[in-house]
């Protein structure tokens, strides 16, 4: 069992698969630490959802802080909302569950001339 560790840790925010064939499956955020260590990252007390409260920064490196554990042996980062900094862009694979390549069917706006 690991002891709680607070800290700030600075990685790659994205949306993940996780618990695969469990009932727990879904798409949660996840940071890719650049210690090599991957976090299901939980926004503590907010009102919306994880992926929700962190959507600004997802796609980004970021530094979160907040306190790190082990539960049911899978890495957890818990944050208070907005405890976390965007550093810069990262690239990182499109969320599994959108399409990579949408289509605009959306009328062109129209253009006034000068």
């Amino acid at each position: 069992m690991h002891k709680p560790e607070s800290g700030n840790w600075k990685g790659t925010l994205s949306l993940e698969r996780l618990f695969g064939g469990s009932k727990s499956e879904g798409l949660y955020p996840v940071l890719r630490s650049d210690d090599d260590r991957v976090f299901r990252v939980h926004v503590r007390g907010s009102e919306t959802s994880d992926a929700d409260a962190l959507a600004e920064a997802l796609g980004h490196r970021v530094v979160l802080s907040g306190v790190a554990d082990m539960l049911r042996g899978h890495w957890r980062l818990q944050v208070d909302p907005g405890a976390w900094t965007v550093c810069d862009p990262a690239v990182v694979a499109p969320d599994p569950g959108t399409d990579p390549d949408p289509v605009d069917n959306s009328a062109p706006e129209d253009e006034e001339e000068p």
